[in-house]
Order: C-alpha cells, then sequence, then structure tokens
C-alpha cells in the first residue's frame, strides 16, 4: 500500500494498494475519483515494467478527481500515478517470495 497524506497520522489524499501475483496484476486507488478506481492486467512473457506501465495510464485515464484544500484536482492525480506505480512496485518482491 502507498499513501500520501498532510502529516502521518492525517486521512490520506491517495491511496493505492496492489495485489501481484503469476497471473495478473490489480491496483485499487482512492481519491483520485468520486469512487475507488480499480484496474487489472494480466501478466505474460511480457515485460512486468510494461503492465506496470499500463496500470498506471488505465488509473490515471479514468482519475476524475475533486480539489479541496487537502489537494489540487492535478496533485491528485499526478499521485494517482505514482502512488499506483509505487503499490504496484513494492508487491513485486512479496510475489516473488509467494
Amino acid at each position: 500500500m502507498a499513501r500520501v497524506a498532510r502529516t502521518p497520522m492525517d486521512r490520506a489524499i491517495v491511496a493505492a494498494v496492489a495485489v501481484v501475483d503469476a497471473r495478473q496484476a490489480r491496483v485499487a486507488v482512492a481519491g483520485a475519483a468520486p469512487q475507488p478506481i480499480v484496474a487489472e492486467t494480466k501478466l505474460s512473457d511480457a515485460s512486468l515494467n510494461a503492465a506496470i506501465d499500463a496500470l498506471v495510464e488505465a488509473v490515471v485515464a479514468q482519475s476524475a478527481p475533486v480539489g479541496d484544500y487537502r489537494g489540487s484536482a492535478e496533485y491528485r492525480r499526478a499521485m494517482a500515478g505514482v502512488l499506483t506505480r509505487r503499490a504496484l512496485e513494492n508487491a513485486i518482491p512479496q510475489r516473488r517470495s509467494a
């Protein structure tokens, strides 16, 4: 899981969680649209980096954030992409050890 907030104890502005297994990679992102964004892709012999790039692009394309005092819409959209990549990259070592 990856999140960004004003302080460590504050409510997340944008958060992403990812699961990567032998067959697919899935990600869910909150705070980048009125409802959580869910994206997944099948993994094949293709590059894992290409799969991550595709998921980041899908999340950013689906994002429709509403800005508030904690972060503008542009900031939330940018963080959705950054946190999606971070969550997926953090899930990869767990996939290799499973």
